[in-house]
């Protein structure tokens, strides 16, 4: 299954990536939920072809070995708020690049 209608129509509009709450985000979705919207999303559905899941919220940039290893690298991660409140963006960023090329290895 798709998630939402919203996510079937924004990959029937051409949408290369749906994006859906994350577990630990302020949305109550649980694991198993979230890796069923991952794996249905690269599914093809009927007519529509794959789509890139996007979770966002609740993904902290410390913890993004653990987001890869959860949802694979094949994944697009949402992060925002762990990036702002480290004060330095651009030192995050870099620290953020690492810690992926680390765990995608």
């Amino acid at each position: 299954y798709l998630a939402s209608e919203q996510q079937c129509l924004s990959v029937r509009s051409g949408a290369d990536a749906s994006i859906y709450p994350n577990v630990g985000g302020r949305f109550p979705l649980d694991a198993r939920t979230c890796a069923a919207i991952n794996d249905r999303l690269r599914e093809p559905f009927g007519d529509l072809l794959p789509a890139l899941p996007t979770p966002g919220g609740g993904i902290d940039v410390k913890l993004i070995a653990h987001w890869i290893g959860q949802y694979g690298a094949e994944t697009l991660m949402l992060i925002g708020g762990s990036l702002y409140l480290s004060g330095q963006i651009s030192d995050a960023t870099a620290s953020l690049r690492r810690a992926i090329d680390h765990a995608i290895r």
